[in-house]
């Protein structure tokens, strides 16, 4: 009787001890997954923080009013160093292909429309 009451427990525990270990790796699972939704989000809000700024500058000079995309493009470039910097943060890829950051840029822009780069609000 004993003996059987040991097997029992035995298979019990081992069981136990898979399910602890299933449910420790889904939770470390789940926190890389978080931690890489949060830096991808840093990330977008750092994005959109240079887009807010530049528009900033550039309504102070007046500069802004309808510009072409290639004359946005220049305008960013000369108001931010960091532009391309952060545009090279992100692992965006255009119609299959990775692409470089000043094609990033614009190829976003003109399938986003310039919004993306310039908010309404600053």
């Amino acid at each position: 009787m004993n003996d059987k009451f040991a097997q029992i427990k035995a298979s019990t525990k081992k069981l136990f001890d898979k399910n602890k270990r299933e449910v420790e790796e889904e939770q470390d699972r789940y926190a890389k997954l978080k931690l890489a939704h949060q830096a991808e989000i840093e990330r977008l809000r750092t994005f959109i923080a240079i887009g807010v700024t530049i528009k900033c500058k550039a309504r102070k000079d007046r500069t802004y009013l309808k510009r072409p995309e290639t004359d946005m493009l220049s305008l960013m470039q000369e108001y931010s160093k960091d532009v391309v910097k952060a545009l090279g943060l992100f692992s965006w890829s255009y119609k299959g292909k990775t692409i470089d950051s000043t094609e990033r840029l614009k190829s976003l822009s003109s399938a986003c429309g310039p919004r993306i780069f310039w908010p309404e609000q600053c």
